[in-house]
């Protein structure tokens, strides 16, 4: 069913390093190995295409990925939002430490494959462990969040806003919840 592919509006890829360097994907079950992927279905292409448009930029210019067990490396997740309703796209690296070099060239990268993009965001988690997210963020290019449209209404979604995953899904149990009120 249409509904069950490309529903989901938030996507984190770990990095890691790999043979030819930094890859990303998902960890194996019950594990922090990586498996690098070429598509998931469950979420937008967009993001699949930031994904692999960060990736090729980090293998370009020599940025180093995180490796957990050593706490060394720079580029840690890429985090990516989209906006079911309105299509916009937000691409968030987090790293570890203040600041990516050739900031402007992945911003260029993103923009160039990205006609959807509307923020590019960098988020600093410099603490060992696995929260995806730091405490700090710094708008590089766009917006500081996309707006997507929920029940009629507009939400600005910044890369900490908590906002449900499966935007259909969420108006559908909303709806139910309303009629049952």
């Amino acid at each position: 069913a249409k509904t069950c592919v490309g529903y989901r509006n938030k996507a984190q890829f770990p990095v890691a390093p790999g043979k030819k360097g930094p890859e990303a994907g998902f960890f194996r079950k019950g594990t922090h190995d990586l498996i690098p992927m070429e598509r998931c279905l469950i979420q937008p292409e967009a993001a699949d295409k930031a994904r692999d448009i960060v990736i090729a930029w980090a293998r370009q210019y020599g940025v180093s990925a995180y490796d957990e067990k050593t706490h060394t490396g720079l580029l840690r997740h890429i985090f990516v939002r989209h906006a079911a309703a309105t299509g916009e796209l937000m691409v968030c690296p987090v790293v570890n430490g203040e600041a990516l070099p050739r900031e402007k060239e992945l911003v260029a990268a993103l923009r160039k494959g990205l006609p959807e993009l509307r923020s590019v965001a960098l988020n600093v988690n410099t603490r060992k462990g696995n929260a995806v997210l730091g405490e700090k963020t710094r708008i590089l290019w766009g917006t500081d969040a996309i707006e997507d449209i929920l029940c009629g209404l507009r939400f600005r979604i910044s890369p900490k806003s908590f906002y449900q995953v499966n935007r259909d899904q969420a108006e559908r149990l909303y709806g139910k919840a309303l009629a049952a009120a």
